[in-house]
């Protein structure tokens, strides 16, 4: 009887030790599900030109990112360009004192020119366009130099020339204007040449980690219930409420890192915080999408793993669709 209550013991102690095992082991991948989650966002968003260019479409379409776009358009246009002077040009000799008072006046209104351009689908087919090829580029030099696109000069920029040269057209202005202004405003500088090795090394980090943490992590979390021979359906619940730990961390993160950037980047110019706060929201909208995935499916685990369980109403429900699935063998 000694023998196998000292059996008994043993084989309890081994089972408690797996089972503590289990649980570090879902705690790991936890954390490994967070990184996860972030790195695929990254990916999807980065890498990939048509995603790129339907979040850089979705923050023209909002009304405070595109007004604040109109304002940064239009004060480079005027900064760069003698508006005055076209007018004066346009004008007749006695006219033309009252050139610089109407470049002055015109300013408000080229900006609601600009937005209400920049509402326009033939102006965001350019921008979306724009950002596309920037995007791609981008892709290009992560993967060494090889796709569709070259790179000249070791930098990506974004070319706004076309998206001015509309805008000045509907303004009566000169329909060349994007080719008068300074080319590190007409074609914005996103990388530079001597940030290529460094980039690089962010998106094939990025590229792997998407790829590898996809894989890895449902396979640990398969592992965690091979090993929990005994308590797989706890295990398995275990599992769900991570999932659903991940996902509400991840959102909770979006909402803090919206608030934090939000706050340092408006600190000194409160009338530009709405067009920050949304270009986050709506940069970070995928990540919100994946992280509500992720609760999804562990919601999904721990309601499985409930209705296995011998909890009374999990009973009642099964007793309840016995006959349905008898009557439904296949």
């Amino acid at each position: 009887m000694a023998d196998v209550a000292d059996g008994a013991a043993d084989a309890s102690s081994i089972s408690r030790r797996r089972l503590i095992g289990v649980d570090v082991l879902i705690g790991l991948t936890t954390l490994l599900a967070i990184v996860g989650v972030f790195s695929v966002w990254a990916n999807r968003l980065l890498l990939n030109p048509n995603n790129w260019a339907t979040t850089s479409t979705k923050l023209l379409q909002n009304p405070d990112i595109r007004s604040a776009t109109a304002n940064y358009v239009v004060d480079q246009v005027y900064a760069n360009v003698n508006v005055p002077g076209l007018i004066s040009s346009g004008l007749p000799p006695r006219l033309q004192p009252l050139a610089s008072p109407a470049a002055g006046a015109l300013r408000n209104a080229a900006v609601q020119g600009a937005e209400l351009a920049l509402s326009r689908p033939r102006v965001q087919s350019a921008w979306t366009a724009a950002n596309r090829a920037a995007d791609q580029a981008f892709v290009t030099i992560v993967n060494g130099g090889k796709g569709a696109l070259a790179i000249t000069g070791g930098q990506v920029t974004l070319n706004l020339s076309a998206v001015v040269d509309d805008i000045a057209s509907r303004l009566g202005l000169p329909p060349n204007l994007g080719a008068k202004l300074p080319a590190n405003v007409a074609n914005l500088k996103i990388i530079k040449s001597d940030q290529l090795r460094f980039v690089q090394d962010i998106g094939g980090a990025i590229k792997g980690l998407a790829l590898w943490l996809t894989i890895l992590v449902p396979l640990l979390w398969a592992l965690a219930i091979f090993f929990a021979r005994g308590h797989r359906r706890r295990t398995l619940m275990t599992i769900g409420f991570s999932m659903v730990f991940t996902g509400v961390l991840v959102l909770l993160g979006r909402s803090i890192l919206e608030t934090q950037i939000t706050n340092a980047l408006a600190a000194d110019d409160t009338s530009l915080r709405a067009a920050i706060s949304a270009t986050i929201a709506i940069g970070t909208g995928m990540l919100s999408e994946i992280a509500g995935a992720v609760i999804l499916v562990g919601v999904v685990a721990v309601a499985a793993a409930w209705f296995a369980g011998p909890a009374r109403a999990a009973a009642a429900c099964r007793r309840a669709i016995a006959p349905f699935l008898r009557e439904r063998v296949a």
